[in-house]
C-alpha cells in the first residue's frame, strides 16, 4: 500500500500491475494477517475482495505466470496461508451464489 492510498485503490492497482487486468471491486470477502517475528521484518494485513474483470489482457509478471487449474489442482498447490484465503473465497461464494 502506498502512502495515503485507500485499500480499494491498492487492490485495483496491484491487480492491474500483477495480472494486466482491470477489475471492478465488490464486497470485502475476508482478511488475513501475518505478524512479523522480528522488528526489522514486515507484518502484513491482506484484504480479500470479490472483483469482476472489466478489461485488460491477462499476462505474466514478476509475481508469476497465469495458468488454468481445476479446484483440486489449485488446492494441492496452495500452502496454509493461501489455502485459507482460497477457503474463505469458497465459503463466501457458496453462501452468495445465486441458484
Amino acid at each position: 500500500m502506498r502512502w495515503r492510498e485507500h485499500p480499494e485503490e491498492t487492490a485495483l492497482r496491484e491487480c492491474e500491475e500483477e495480472t494486466g487486468l482491470k477489475v471492478q471491486l465488490h464486497e470485502l470477502i475476508s482478511y488475513r494477517t501475518i505478524s512479523s517475528p522480528a522488528f526489522n521484518r514486515m507484518s502484513t494485513v491482506n484484504l480479500i475482495f470479490r472483483a469482476t474483470c472489466v478489461s485488460g489482457e491477462l499476462r505474466r509478471s514478476i509475481e508469476g505466470q497465469p495458468l488454468w487449474l481445476t479446484h483440486t489442482e489449485l488446492e494441492s498447490r496452495l500452502d496454509g496461508f493461501y489455502l485459507h484465503i482460497y477457503q474463505d473465497y469458497l465459503r463466501h461464494h457458496s453462501s452468495h451464489s445465486r441458484t
